[in-house]
C-alpha cells in the first residue's frame, strides 16, 4: 500500500510542475498565426540559402575569384567583389533570422526577384 501512495503522489506532483509549462505551450501556439509561420518558414529558407552561398564563395575563394575576373568589369572591382558579395549575403541572412526586420527584407528581396526575372 504505501508504494501505491508513493506513485501517486508522484503523478501528482507532475501534474502540479507539468501542468503550467504544458498550458504556456499551448497559450504560445495559439497565439501564433499561420500566416508569422508562413514568414519564419519563408525567412528561413531564403537566409539557409543566403548563407550556403555565402559559406561556399569564401571556402572556394580561388574558383570565386577566378569567376568574377571573368565577368565583363575590370580586375580591380572583380577582387573587391568577391569579398564584398559573400559578406553581404551573410549580412542579409543575419537580418533575414532577427525578427525586427523580417518583413523588410522579404518584402526587398521579392521586390529585387519581381525586377530580376
Amino acid at each position: 500500500m504505501k508504494g501505491h501512495a508513493t506513485i501517486g503522489f508522484f503523478a501528482v506532483l507532475w501534474k502540479w510542475i507539468c501542468f503550467p509549462f504544458i498550458w504556456l505551450w499551448q497559450w504560445i501556439i495559439r497565439q501564433v498565426t499561420k500566416k508569422e509561420v508562413q514568414l519564419k518558414m519563408l525567412s528561413a529558407l531564403v537566409a539557409t540559402m543566403f548563407g550556403y552561398a555565402a559559406i561556399t564563395k569564401l571556402r572556394n575563394y580561388e574558383q570565386s575569384n577566378w569567376e568574377m575576373r571573368n565577368q565583363v568589369f575590370p580586375d580591380g572591382v572583380a577582387d573587391v567583389l568577391t569579398w564584398l558579395v559573400p559578406v553581404i549575403e551573410l549580412i542579409v541572412a543575419v537580418f533575414l533570422l532577427s525578427k525586427c526586420s523580417q518583413l523588410v527584407y522579404i518584402k526587398c528581396l521579392l521586390f529585387l526577384c519581381v525586377i530580376l526575372l
